[in-house]
């Protein structure tokens, strides 16, 4: 957590600095789902797609819209997405340039 505070403070190569309004509104919406993480796993990357989709479901409108982001992108490289993006039999996407891996929600939401 502690690092992509310091990356949406300070910026990086592929993020330019965030406001720090903007830095305690996002961890906001965050830190309730951390500390309820937290209580079961020492890491972030033991949290599962179920501990995700657990408390997610709930969420509805603008509280849903600002948690929990799967691939980070931006609204404008999610805008510019083209049906050539996402490489679904490979399980890959590019956003902005950059291929990644397509997590299970994501591939799931494209399948459907």
């Amino acid at each position: 957590m502690r690092a992509w505070l310091l990356v949406l403070l300070n910026g990086d190569v592929r993020a330019r600095p965030r406001s720090h309004a903007s830095i305690y509104v996002y961890f906001a919406a965050v830190q309730p789902l951390i500390e309820q993480w937290s209580a079961g796993c020492g890491h972030l990357r033991e949290v599962t797609a179920a501990d995700i989709n657990a408390v997610l479901d709930p969420l509805r409108g603008h509280q849903l819209r600002t948690t929990t982001a799967v691939h980070a992108a931006r609204w404008a490289a999610i805008r510019d997405l083209t049906l050539d993006d996402p490489g679904l039999p490979n399980r890959r996407i590019t956003i902005a340039g950059h291929r990644q891996r397509l997590g299970e929600l994501t591939y799931r939401a494209l399948r459907a």
